[in-house]
This record gives C-alpha cells, structure tokens and sequence, in this order.
C-alpha cells in the first residue's frame, strides 16, 4: 500500500496538481468494512466531492462499492470507481469495476526464484523489483 500512496503522490506532482490531504483516505484496521464506509464518506461528502475514487484493494472496493449503493449514488453518473486487485465478483455488478490487473503468476514465479537464489546463496539482503499492472477499464468509470 506505501508503493501505491507513494505513486498515487508522484502522479499528483508529474501533472502538477497540488496535493489535498483529505483525498487520501487509509484504511487498515480491524474494522474494514466501518474504516472503508468513514473514508468512503469523507469524500463523497467533502466540501469539493470526489468524482472518482481509486481504492488500493479490492476488498476495499468490495465494501465500499455495497455502501455506496446503499446511499443512493449512481456509478459511473454520481462516481467513478477504479481499484487495484481485479475480483470475478465485480463482473456481477451493474457496471463492473475498472481495474488495475497485476501479473500474479509473474509475481509468484519471481517471489519463488529470489526466495531459493537467497537461500542457495545464503543471502539476506533485500530486492525490489517492479511488474507492471495492467489497467483493465469497464463501465465503472463511464469510460
């Protein structure tokens, strides 16, 4: 999630658009579905409502795509909803969610190929490696 926050800050700066801190809304805690509904709200009701929310999980979107619909918004008309993570149960949803599809299998081939070279090699030093996500757009974004 610190990658995501941290390429979600760098995006603001590269398009020159000034940061607002109540846009950024975190949750973690053992109370996700309550976490997601109080983020959900600080935006949709900030005095400057968000048009559209990128949620980092798609647990998260789960969540909030079901409370969102409980208060009456229309997606994409009211809000456009994209999140990271796809999930088969956004297909079943009026306007299926817009994704950020990560290469899972890619990730796993990798994790397991430097988990045995740092065991062979009695290695304990740390590698960040970067996969690129694919963005899938479906109707949620009215795109």
């Amino acid at each position: 999630m610190s990658e995501r926050t941290r390429g979600y800050l760098a995006a603001l700066t590269k398009n020159k658009i000034a940061f607002t801190s109540d846009y950024l809304q975190q949750v973690n805690g053992a109370m996700l579905r309550q976490e997601t509904e109080n983020a959900t709200d600080k935006l949709l009701n900030h005095k400057k409502p968000a048009d559209a929310i990128l949620f980092g999980s798609n647990v998260i979107a789960m969540h909030a795509v079901k409370y969102i619909n409980q208060q009456g918004y229309t997606i994409p008309k009211d809000i456009a909803l994209a999140c990271f993570d796809e999930s088969d149960a956004f297909d079943l949803f009026y306007a299926p969610l817009t994704c950020i599809q990560q290469p899972i299998k890619e990730m796993g081939e990798l994790a397991v190929k430097m988990l045995l070279e740092n065991i062979n090699d009695n290695n304990t030093g740390l590698q960040q490696v970067s996969l690129e996500g694919k963005l899938i757009v479906r109707e949620s974004t009215g795109k």
